[in-house]
C-alpha cells in the first residue's frame, strides 16, 4: 500500500478533511485486509468515495457478499476447530 504524503497533507489542511483522509486510510488497509471495491456507491469500499466516512456495513458482510473471494493464506483453511 502506498499513500502520497503530500496528497494526504493538502487534504488534511482543508476544511473536511482529517475525516477524509482517515476514510483514504480506512478503504487502503481494507485491500490489504484482502477486501474489494463493491458496486454499492453508499459503501466505503466502493471505488469512487462520495461522502462515505466509515464503514456502512461489518467489513466482513462485504467480504462475504455474493461474488467476492477472499484470499487465503498459503496453507490457510477456513473451519472451525474444536
Amino acid at each position: 500500500m502506498t499513500l502520497d504524503a503530500p496528497d494526504l497533507a493538502d487534504t488534511l489542511a482543508r476544511a473536511g478533511g482529517p475525516p477524509l483522509v482517515r476514510a483514504i486510510i480506512m478503504h487502503e488497509l481494507a485491500h490489504v485486509l484482502g477486501l474489494d471495491h463493491v458496486n454499492d456507491t453508499t459503501q466505503l469500499m466502493h471505488e469512487e468515495n462520495s461522502g462515505q466516512f466509515d464503514f456502512g456495513m461489518p467489513p466482513i458482510a462485504v467480504m462475504t457478499q455474493p461474488g467476492h473471494a477472499v484470499p487465503l493464506p498459503s496453507g490457510a483453511s477456513v473451519g472451525r476447530t474444536v
